[in-house]
């Protein structure tokens, strides 16, 4: 995620590559769908939308899959930003199931004060103004 960040997607996709490989040796699935969704976002940044839909996808169908995951929400959000500047259909659902998965968690946090500070996260607001601008248009 720091070479994505940092402007270096190239390396974000080797890194990423690398990650996915050893978090499945391993058997470490929550790390190897977060490190799907990361290289399927560095993979539309380097011009490869076709793979990064598919990887997103694929990251997308194992978080919702999963009974739950430390990255899930992460990794949801990621894999719906990369659908939706890769230009896919399936970015909408993506959206829904991202911000379906905050929603939930929201819903878990019994400490009134956790719970405002969870939605002023700037992934969970975001989820959360894209799903207004969605209904608005």
């Amino acid at each position: 995620m720091i070479d994505r960040a940092s402007g270096d997607s190239a390396r974000a996709v080797l890194r990423a590559l690398e990650a996915r490989k050893a978090s499945e040796a391993q058997a470490l699935v929550s790390f190897h769908c977060l490190a799907t969704a990361v290289e399927a976002a560095a993979r539309v940044d380097v011009g490869e939308p076709h793979t990064g839909i598919l990887l997103a996808t694929t990251a997308m169908g194992a978080i919702a899959a999963m009974q739950g995951s430390e990255y899930g929400l992460e990794t949801a959000s990621l894999c719906w930003s990369t659908l939706a500047r890769a230009g896919s259909l399936q970015a909408d659902d993506a959206r829904r199931a991202a911000l379906a998965r905050a929603l939930h968690i929201g819903e878990l946090i019994r400490d009134q004060r956790l719970r405002s500070l969870f939605f002023k996260r700037p992934l969970v607001r975001t989820l959360i103004e894209a799903d207004r601008e969605s209904a608005s248009s």
